[in-house]
This record gives structure tokens, C-alpha cells and sequence, in this order.
């Protein structure tokens, strides 16, 4: 089982840790981190993309933008999903 979210949640792991130990959680952030440097990484082959959708369109031309600053990357997506 994976849980995602904007944060971990400590409420899981205070309510069962049998059950804690079975949920991998990520946050957002480590997804979208992720994300960044893999497209930083393959940029040269990412650069064909015009069949994905808007969402992955929009993070490409974000990491793009903001090359140079992960914390922009970052900060730019965190803030339309809360």
C-alpha cells in the first residue's frame, strides 16, 4: 500500500505500527523532486514530449524554467495543490 501526500502523516504511525509498516508513504514533494531531476537528467530525451498530457507538459516546461532553482520548481506546483 502507498499513501501520498502533502505530508507525512504521524497520525498512522501513533494509531498501528503493524500497519505503518505495511504503507510506504511519499510526500508530494519527494514525487515531484523526483520528477525534476529525472527531467533535468534526460533533458535532452525528454525534449519530445507533445504526446503527454498537460500535466506532464506543464512540469517539463516548470523544470525547464527553473533549472536552475529546485526550490522554485517546487514551490511554483506545491502552491496550486493546497
Amino acid at each position: 500500500m502507498i499513501l501520498i501526500g502533502l505530508d507525512y502523516l504521524q497520525s498512522v504511525k501513533k494509531r498501528n505500527d503493524d500497519l505503518n509498516k505495511s504503507i510506504n508513504q511519499l510526500e508530494c514533494s519527494e514525487i515531484l523532486m523526483f520528477i525534476y531531476d529525472r527531467f533535468l537528467f534526460f533533458r535532452k530525451y525528454k525534449t519530445q514530449h507533445r504526446q503527454w498530457d498537460i500535466t506532464g507538459n506543464k512540469l517539463f516546461e516548470l523544470s525547464i524554467k527553473f533549472h536552475d532553482n529546485p526550490e522554485r520548481f517546487l514551490c511554483s506546483i506545491m502552491s496550486t495543490l493546497v
